[in-house]
């Protein structure tokens, strides 16, 4: 498995522009489904465009946290040269972790998930502004 996952974030030049692409047009499409967002409307979720922006943002926050798992496998998590090693790597961290706290508290706190939702908005937008 950690040949497998090195192989993927490895330096080779056809890997890395291959598994840096994918991570960039996701989160480009993260930015797309947040501006399709309406947060102030206070109503449950009903609409077919609900479900699918719903859909879309747990398919997003999978890829980031499959990704998180590969490179922690691949590079190691603490120490030189590693996972943590990197700014980016770290700011990725962040927002697994905030992407699985609003999970949770979606799930079995309603009323806490919409405040995380702000916190949410401001990670993915401070991810993409950095992207740039």
């Amino acid at each position: 498995m950690r040949q497998f996952t090195v192989k993927v974030v490895s330096l080779t030049e056809w890997v890395d522009t291959w598994f840096e692409r994918a991570t960039m047009t996701v989160i480009l499409l993260n930015c797309v489904t947040l501006g399709l967002y309406q947060p102030c409307a206070d109503v449950p979720c009903t609409t077919p465009r609900c479900h699918v922006l719903e859909a879309a943002d747990h398919a997003i926050y999978a890829y980031f946290a499959i990704e998180m798992c590969i490179k922690v496998l691949a590079m190691g998590l603490i120490g030189e040269h590693m996972y943590l090693a990197d700014g980016w790597n770290r700011l990725d961290l962040f927002i697994v972790i905030a992407g699985s706290v609003y999970l949770l508290c979606s799930l079995y706190a309603s009323k806490l998930a919409y405040v995380l939702l702000i916190s949410r908005t401001l990670t993915t937008w401070l991810l993409f502004v950095t992207a740039c």
